[in-house]
C-alpha cells in the first residue's frame, strides 16, 4: 500500500517533532526536580545564634547564626530573626559564610549561598528570574538578610561591607520565589559583624 504524503503546507509532522522535543526536554526537568525529594535543611541546634569574637580588627561585635533555605519569609516556618542584633543604618556591617552543612540546591539548579545560582545556564535563567524573588535587589538563591524581612532592602551573604537602608531586626532566609520554597535545601552558618567606627 502507497503511503500518503503529506500534502506542501502540512505542519503537522514538524508540529509531532517538536511537541517529541518539549516532552524530552520536560522528562529531564522533571528528573532533575526529582534529584531533590527531601529538601534538607538545618536542625534546630544550628538555629540558635550566638555572640562570637570579632575575627577581624575593623569588626566591633559578631554574632553566628545559619539560615536554613527551606523556610519561607511570611509563613509559619519563618526565617532567623536576630532580635538581639539590630541594623541601623548609622552602622557598617558585613554578612559572610562560615560553612554550609546541608547541600546548597534550588530543585535541580546548583548554587552557592554567596553568589545564588551558578553555572551559565542558570546564572543566564536567573538574570531575569531574580526580579520576581522575594528580594529584587540580590541574586536567585543566595543567603540574604534584610531589616525587618523589608524585600526592596536586603543584603547578601557575599562578605561585602555595607550600610543597611532601615532600622529593624535582621530577618534572614534564602532569596526565592514568594510560594517556591518546597524543593529548597540547605543550611548555611554565617557571620554577621558590626563593623567599627559606622
Amino acid at each position: 500500500m502507497r503511503r500518503r504524503e503529506a500534502p506542501i503546507g502540512d505542519f503537522r509532522p514538524a508540529m509531532r517533532r517538536a511537541a517529541g522535543a518539549v516532552a524530552a526536554s520536560l522528562l529531564v526537568l522533571v528528573a532533575g526536580c526529582a534529584g531533590v525529594r527531601e529538601p534538607l535543611g538545618c536542625s534546630a541546634e544550628e538555629l540558635k545564634s550566638q555572640p562570637v569574637a570579632p575575627g577581624a580588627p575593623d569588626e566591633a561585635s559578631c554574632i553566628e547564626f545559619s539560615i536554613d533555605a527551606t523556610q519561607e519569609p511570611g509563613t509559619l516556618h519563618a526565617p532567623t530573626v536576630l532580635t538581639a542584633f539590630p541594623f541601623d543604618p548609622a552602622n557598617a556591617y558585613r554578612l559572610s559564610v562560615v560553612s554550609t552543612s546541608a547541600p546548597w540546591r534550588d530543585g535541580p539548579a546548583p548554587a552557592t549561598p554567596e553568589q545564588g545560582w551558578k553555572g551559565w545556564w542558570w546564572s543566564f535563567v536567573g538574570m531575569p528570574a531574580h526580579y520576581g524573588a522575594v528580594c529584587p535587589r540580590a541574586r536567585m538563591y543566595q543567603a540574604v538578610c534584610a531589616p525587618s524581612g523589608a524585600p526592596d532592602h536586603c543584603h547578601a551573604a557575599d562578605a561585602k561591607d555595607f550600610h543597611p537602608d532601615e532600622i529593624g531586626d535582621p530577618t534572614c532566609f534564602v532569596n526565592d520565589w514568594a510560594g517556591h520554597y518546597g524543593n529548597n535545601s540547605g543550611c548555611v552558618a554565617v557571620r554577621l559583624c558590626k563593623l567599627r567606627g559606622g
